[in-house]
């Protein structure tokens, strides 16, 4: 079975850190360790990754506006095939203009 998470999580330039509340990422892990498959989708800041490097997909969408979320609604249904690059670097994980990657599990 597969989990799709869209995450809503925004945050001013220089107002802290972006975060997944701690139940939700327990959850998420939960999830992951009985075998369902989580795919998270950020509508907002793409360093949220650094919290869930466990799950089976990401796709950074970066805002919340009706052309991004039909546009990850069609990469998920495969109707569209996702070719951005990173404008960001997400330390330990991603670096600056990566595009699409995939992890063996």
């Amino acid at each position: 079975s597969l989990v799709i998470c869209p995450a809503f999580i925004i945050i001013g330039a220089w107002k802290g850190k972006p975060a997944i509340p701690e139940a939700v990422v327990a959850g998420l892990k939960k999830l992951e360790e009985k075998g369902c498959k989580v795919a998270v989708i950020s509508f907002g800041s793409p360093y949220i990754y650094s919290q869930i490097p466990f799950v089976s997909g990401y796709l950074c969408a970066y805002y919340s506006t009706r052309e991004l979320e039909l546009a990850a609604a069609k990469v998920i249904l495969g109707s569209l095939n996702p070719r951005g690059k990173l404008p960001v670097t997400i330390p330990g994980y991603f670096k600056f203009n990566d595009g699409l990657s995939f992890k063996k599990k």
